[in-house]
């Protein structure tokens, strides 16, 4: 039991007690008065109130022998069983009741004897059970023979006097009242080193129970005369005790299944709310259908798939209401009939797209949880295309690599020719066709640079040395194309670089930046270390900038604005930049363009700097 829950059950029952407690002071009170005026009607209200608790305690144990057979209340059933019968006895046969008026004042005493030792050995059997266990059967048997044996030496006459009139009780009732005080305190003991075993509501009651019968038993047990006053307040605490034996026993079996309803059902409301606010939140979908194919509950991404719980889906079936899931149907039978979970891929209904669905079954339905993975079908075909593509690519590559030495022959004739005299009126076609094929061996070397996959192994050098050797080529590259140039290295690490790929790199970018400028503009190349410590190469234009449509597809290979463009340039400067780790930005509007590359210095670096002054 949680101790919030014991706390609850505390602070009721002390609130509980509190009432029944007023209510049993008024009865006992009442009881009092009458015991002083009228000792004969007091006799039977204060017996017939233990007797009603006992049948009570009876009652609560047959109707809960299932759910309590291994504890003490099926056992403290039996006893009070035999002993409430022994009471009715007692009460029946007492002096004055008329019922039986041959009987004395012997036999109603030896019959309430009888019955306080079975009640107080049912309460010491009650404790043994904490102990060592005790069977309810065998309990049974031997009350049933010990009840038998006291009723058989009663009619025979047998059974040892308890009262003598006009002398009181009898020396084997005094000690019999002894020998109950004695049991009752060996139960108290047993409930006590077993305390654990109960609640401490529980506990005190007993407790208390234990304290007032054995009070009553040594008044009873004195009790001279009928009437007299130890009678009267025996009587008393007996009833009080039988109180605390009530509270202990029968209200609280008949308190507690209801409190453990109530607090459980508010757990499974709890636990529901905070299982459906899981399901809500997450952003797979998650339905469930019942035995019907009717769907019984939906999450918002289910929702947002077109299912729904109320309105028209209310009482019809799935598959008649969405004809897009018939696909479906095979499988969710199939996990129903042979109790399965299933996993399958399938066209998402109404929406399009594709979903990757689990379905697991229950004896109440069916949970369905699925995702949407089109992106990831996406991804496929296009990894897929790309490999297609790539073995294309190979398969180009080594086409191109045949072609080279057919078209260096074709070049080489050509030029033979074009050197003879018998050929002179044909020298402009021979260069038209030698341009021509200068420009197809240009777009297969660009091919092949883009193709290549074989990565040679990187030197130490410097960017600032690429622009250095560089330098001649490009300022009489920017002079014949009426352009200036500005190349303003700065103080970076020296790292391991490919320089041929590099030099390649520079070259298409700053082409690329003269070939964009009308005449007059300027090209700037510049070599920094920004704030984050990495190694900036810059190239940037003075052109008109890159158009919005091809700026989003920039180093798709074959992807050109120039009408003698091969597409290829940019493609290859960008594997280049991967290669070295490196990745680049393009900053365009139309006062120009901007190339920006950023190369990590602790992939590519070391500590050492070169300074190389601005030109």
């Amino acid at each position: 039991m949680s101790p919030a829950r014991m706390k609850n059950q505390t602070r009721r029952a002390k609130g509980n007690g509190a009432a029944a407690a007023a209510m049993a002071a008024v009865a006992l009170a009442a009881a009092g008065y009458a015991g002083i005026t009228n000792f004969l009607l007091f006799h039977v209200i204060a017996e017939g109130i233990t007797v009603a608790i006992a049948f009570a305690v009876v009652l609560i144990a047959l109707n809960n022998y299932r759910h309590l057979r291994d504890g003490p209340v099926p056992i403290l059933g039996i006893a009070y069983a035999f002993a409430g019968c022994f009471d009715v006895a007692h009460i029946l046969t007492y002096n004055g009741m008329g019922i039986f008026p041959d009987a004395g004042s012997d036999l109603p005493a030896q019959l309430s004897i009888i019955a306080r030792y079975l009640d107080s050995t049912g309460m010491l059997v009650a404790g043994l059970s904490f102990a060592i266990g005790c069977q309810p059967a065998r309990v049974l048997a031997n009350y049933a023979a010990l009840s038998a044996v006291a009723a058989l030496a009663l009619y025979l006459g047998d059974f040892p006097a308890a009262f003598v009139d006009g002398q009181g009780p009898t020396p084997f009732a005094v000690c019999s009242g002894y020998a109950v005080c004695i049991i009752l305190a060996a139960g108290a003991a047993l409930m006590m080193r077993h305390r654990d075993r109960l609640r401490p509501v529980v506990y005190r009651q007993l407790l208390a129970f234990f304290l007032f019968s054995g009070a009553a038993e040594f008044l009873l047990t004195w009790d001279k005369v009928i009437c007299g006053w130890e009678g009267v307040a025996g009587h008393l605490l007996k009833a009080a005790a039988f109180f605390f034996l009530y509270r202990a026993v029968v209200a609280t079996s008949l308190r507690e299944p209801y409190e453990l309803l109530d607090e459980r059902t508010r757990a499974l409301n709890k636990s529901s709310r905070r299982l459906t606010e899981i399901l809500s939140s997450i952003s797979d979908g998650f339905f469930v259908l019942d035995n019907d194919w009717r769907v019984v509950y939906v999450n918002p991404a289910a929702a947002g798939h077109g299912l729904q719980v109320e309105g028209q889906a209310a009482d019809k079936n799935v598959f008649a209401l969405y004809p897009d899931m018939q696909p479906y149907r095979e499988q969710f039978i199939r996990a129903k009939r042979e109790n399965a979970a299933v996993h399958f891929e399938a066209a998402s209904p109404g929406k399009g797209g594709w979903l990757e669905v689990h379905a697991y079954p229950s004896p109440e339905g069916l949970s369905v949880y699925f995702r949407d993975i089109s992106e990831h079908k996406r991804y496929e075909a296009e990894l897929a295309r790309l490999d297609r593509l790539n073995m294309v690519g190979e398969l180009a590559a080594g086409i191109g690599h045949e072609i080279r030495n057919p078209l260096t022959t074709v070049r080489g004739y050509l030029q033979l020719f074009q050197k003879r005299e018998k050929y002179a009126e044909h020298r402009e076609q021979f260069a038209t066709m030698i341009e021509e094929l200068d420009r197809a061996n240009t777009i297969i070397s660009e091919y092949l640079a883009l193709a290549r996959t074989r990565v040679a192994a990187p030197v130490r050098g410097n960017l600032n040395g690429v622009l250095k050797a560089l330098y001649p080529l490009l300022q009489a590259d920017a002079l014949r194309a009426g352009h200036t140039l500005e190349v303003a290295m700065g103080d970076i690490p020296v790292g391991y670089i490919d320089e041929r790929e590099l030099r390649q790199l520079v070259l298409n970018l700053a082409r690329n930046g003269l070939e964009a400028m009308q005449a007059g503009g300027k090209l700037t190349i510049r070599t920094y270390r920004d704030n984050n410590g990495e190694v900036v190469l810059s190239v940037s234009d003075t052109g008109t900038g890159i158009p919005r449509q091809v700026l989003d597809r920039l180093g798709t290979p074959f992807l050109t604005t120039k009408e003698n463009g091969t597409g290829l340039g940019l493609a290859v400067c960008y594997r280049i930049a991967a290669r070295h780790g490196a990745r680049i930005e393009v900053d365009t509007s139309p006062a120009g363009t901007t190339f920006t590359l950023r190369f990590m210095v602790g992939d590519t670096v070391d500590c050492e700097t070169e300074t190389a002054p601005a030109n």
